[in-house]
């Protein structure tokens, strides 16, 4: 039995494998049989044409598909990230199209989702390194005195504003490793995305490619992913969300 490309353990080693509660196991089928790595259920879908892995996981908001693939023909073969379609169901006969994302517009999402994240986490590091360094003191005192008109007294509440540089100082030390944390994590990510993003491929025979592919992550009891190309066929592999 042929096994796993390696393909898919470099994706799973440079993204990392979901911790998540749940996970989207795969059916098996005539064309489809189940690889067991590292705890996930793979499936591996193979015709006269290729063999193909789609292995679906949460992603936040979206759902990543971890395509991998080789061409068994005799011929070059033409894909895309448009061939991939996505659906959910709740009882695996009516099946609902969910947005799937082509690959530049998913970059150029994830890419602006980090400027604002970090335009968003600057003002408020400012805010907190200006709150952390200000501070406070309240002064309460009477007063009483005689004059030829008679005698006065009552009461004052005095507020002196001051400002801690040493407190500031910290504040912004803290906030500039937030900063250094934030940005690191998702240059690495965009980094990865413009590495493995599933754009258009031609694949010469015995040669493989990877990539992903993302759509909204509806929640859904089943999910169904196809790839329809003329090269290849329809593809479809069915999945159940399990929690474990």
């Amino acid at each position: 039995m042929k096994k796993t490309p390696l393909a898919l353990l470099v994706f799973s080693c440079l993204l990392g494998v979901s911790c998540a509660t749940y996970q989207i196991v795969p059916f098996q089928n005539d064309n489809t049989r189940i690889e067991s790595e590292r705890g996930r259920s793979i499936p591996v879908y193979s015709n006269d044409a290729v063999v193909m892995i789609i292995d679906p996981e949460y992603r936040e908001s979206d759902l990543m598909l971890r395509v991998s693939l080789k061409n068994l023909s005799s011929q070059s073969i033409h894909i895309e990230d448009k061939d991939f379609k996505v659906f959910t169901s709740s009882d695996r006969i009516n099946w609902t199209p969910v947005d799937v994302y082509d690959s530049k517009s998913y970059y150029k999402k994830e890419k602006t989702a980090y400027v604002i994240g970090a335009v968003a986490l600057a003002l408020g590091a400012a805010a907190d390194g200006l709150a952390a360094g200000t501070g406070y003191e309240n002064e309460t005192g009477s007063f009483q005195g005689q004059t030829s008109y008679g005698s006065y007294s009552g009461t004052y509440t005095s507020r002196t504003t001051y400002y801690d540089p040493a407190a500031a100082q910290i504040a912004a030390q803290k906030n500039a490793e937030l900063m250094a944390s934030y940005e690191q994590d998702n240059e690495q990510w965009l980094k990865a995305l413009e590495r493995f993003l599933f754009y258009s491929e031609d694949l010469n025979p015995n040669e493989e490619y990877f990539g992903l592919v993302f759509s909204k992550a509806r929640k859904s009891k089943y999910y169904k992913v196809t790839c329809t190309n003329p090269h290849v066929g329809e593809i479809v592999i069915e999945y159940e969300r399990k929690q474990f």
